[in-house]
């Protein structure tokens, strides 16, 4: 597995059903069911070329006595809830889309998200779902950055104020060099705006990138 899909398995939690959703070619359920993360796996995608992948790695690793496939879009597809669910390689908006439709009673207790893009996007919908982010990770893989979270369900979880939406209500206690220079990458992107927006965004940026080399500092 890569650094991202690493990452990823590191912030699953220990459980009886897990469900990989989206999962493509099955290689973090593999890895999940291998590592006895998840006693049973859902691993689920909308692509039927993609879901036959899957199967065969993980009938090859001889693991598909416990594996359920199915075919849909998103939680739609299973037939029983899980109790952790990792949904990675999308757009914020897509896997908001998933969140959003998702059945109340198909909801797991834990979330594990990776978007390519749109993270604020993908951090409103997981705390309008009753989510609270409790870990934020960042890494570089394949040439670029990959911003993961991991959530868990709770009756009083709140929405975080637009600053912390936008940074990541954990990313703020991150000082390492990958996390410095994912807000380098990031305020490149943003500092040529001149609308009253972006250039609030950048300031907040420059502010993080500024406490996160303090710590960093602080910490050697």
């Amino acid at each position: 597995m890569d650094e991202r899909l690493t990452q990823a398995a590191s912030l699953f939690p220990v459980v009886r059903i897990g469900a990989d959703i989206g999962a493509n070619h099955g290689l973090l359920a593999c890895h999940l069911l291998k590592a006895g993360k998840a006693q049973k796996m859902w691993i689920t995608d909308l692509s039927s070329d993609a879901l036959e992948q899957a199967r065969q790695n993980v009938t090859a690793s001889g693991l598909a006595s416990r594996a359920e496939f199915a075919v849909g879009d998103g939680f739609s597809a299973m037939t029983e809830p899980a109790d952790a669910a990792a949904i990675l390689g999308m757009g914020g908006a897509t896997f908001a889309t998933i969140l959003k439709s998702a059945p109340q009673e198909l909801l797991p207790k834990y979330l594990v998200v990776s978007c390519h893009t749109e993270q604020e996007t993908a951090r409103v919908a997981i705390c309008e779902r009753g989510f609270e982010i409790v870990q934020e990770r960042v890494c570089f893989s394949g040439g670029r950055y990959y911003v993961l979270h991991q959530a868990v369900r709770r009756k009083d979880a709140v929405i975080p104020d637009e600053r912390t939406l936008f940074i990541g209500p954990c990313l703020g206690r991150e000082h390492s060099q990958v996390y410095r220079d994912y807000l380098t990458r990031r305020l490149a992107a943003y500092s040529p705006s001149r609308s009253a927006e972006g250039m609030k965004r950048c300031q907040w940026l420059r502010e993080e990138a500024d406490r996160a080399a303090a710590d960093s500092k602080s910490s050697l």
